[in-house]
């Protein structure tokens, strides 16, 4: 018999699916869908299973793992493959979120004046059944767009990324089909090591690279003109801000243009936007841990957004480093067992301050303050 945690189930339907053969569900910043794919396999003399009989596209489904909801949204994929020896069965169930870049704003009306980020999101998502909520309260994230304008064509969620992006806040699913924006991370989740009577690091990779790193990061734009702007007043009418990390050479400068107009502290906002960006490319790595949940019971699943501690003097120098969790990947199979991934980065990449650096003063370079330009 599996142990209770380690069992993975599909509800649909009024019925309940258990006894895949391999299981993986992601969820991460960035990737705004949650997919939970699951298969079945049985001999060619066996009959397809309940499971392949009866989920299909389209179907409302919850998934859980070891009893605890990971995924709600539908089945949006089932592959049936067979030759005379086997008889296999994909299915795949997506959050709700899908719905989010499977149609595009309506353009009806399509304009938005004096309207926060909360506000305009929910309206945009409501009409697909999907929520939207700001997790915390990040400075700036409530200040009002005087004007928004949808672009037709535009995926519901392009558009709501474009003005995420504005507020420097980051976008990811829950469990329940929710599209989440943050800034920052939450607090230390996990402590990780690589060996000792605590050893729970089953396998580890973290880059470090600074050949595509940009520092420091400035963005330029147009204000809106108002009855106070005259053709000479650059200083109502251009905008501009400059981000720099504070542990790297200033010597790659970057200047990036504006998505949507805006005042200076809009700049300020979008510059940390792409000094965050930065800092993703910066470092990037994958810890391999056993089973599907943390100390505390919770799903690991539930941590992205989380710091995690790492104590491995082969990943790094002075052996501990203190990053973030932007992705997780749990994962069951006969070859591997029942596992997680960690994708970590640095805190910055997320949109902290002062974290990510190790206590031996590797040098993992800092998101910095946001300076107005002139």
């Amino acid at each position: 018999m599996p142990l209770p945690q380690e069992v993975a189930t599909v509800s649909a339907g009024g019925m309940t699916y258990g006894g895949w053969t391999s299981v993986q569900i992601f969820r991460r910043y960035g990737d705004v869908i949650s997919h939970m794919t699951l298969e079945v396999a049985e001999n060619s003399g066996g009959g397809p299973g309940g499971a392949a009989v009866q989920l299909m596209p389209g179907m409302q489904a919850t998934g859980s793992l070891g009893g605890e909801l990971a995924i709600s949204g539908q089945v949006c994929v089932r592959q049936v493959s067979y030759d005379k020896e086997t008889h296999s069965t994909q299915i795949i169930v997506a959050s709700n979120t899908m719905a989010l870049n499977a149609s595009t704003v309506d353009g009806v009306p399509g304009f938005y004046q004096n309207y926060t980020l909360q506000q305009i999101a929910a309206a945009v998502t409501g009409k697909v059944g999907v929520g939207f909520q700001i997790m915390g309260a990040p400075a700036g994230a409530d200040k009002v767009f005087p004007r928004v304008s949808e672009h037709i064509g535009e995926t519901r969620f392009a558009f709501i990324s474009r003005l995420a992006n504005m507020r420097n806040l980051f976008l990811r699913d829950d469990g329940m089909g929710t599209l989440v924006a943050t800034r920052g991370v939450t607090g230390t989740v996990a402590t990780l090591n690589e060996g000792g009577a605590n050893r729970n690091i089953l396998a580890a990779q973290l880059t470090l690279r600074n050949d595509e790193y940009g520092n420091p990061a400035r963005t330029v734009g147009d204000n809106f003109a108002g009855s106070q702007t005259t053709i000479d007043d650059n200083a109502a009418r251009d905008v501009s801000a400059t981000v720099t990390s504070p542990n790297m050479p200033a010597k790659t400068p970057q200047t990036v243009g504006m998505p949507q107009p805006g005042d200076n502290q809009d700049a300020a906002m979008y510059a940390a936007r792409v000094a965050a960006w930065n800092l993703a490319q910066y470092i990037e790595g994958v810890i391999t841990v056993p089973g599907w949940f943390i100390d505390s019971g919770a799903l690991w699943l539930d941590q992205v957004g989380g710091l995690v501690t790492i104590n491995s003097p082969t990943l790094v120098p002075g052996g501990q480093i203190v990053l973030a969790l932007k992705g997780v990947i749990s994962l069951q199979d006969n070859e591997n067992g029942t596992i997680t991934k960690l994708e970590v980065c640095g805190t910055g990449s997320l949109g902290a301050l002062g974290q990510g650096q190790s206590t031996s003063g590797l040098n993992v370079p800092l998101m910095g303050t946001a300076q107005p330009g002139q």
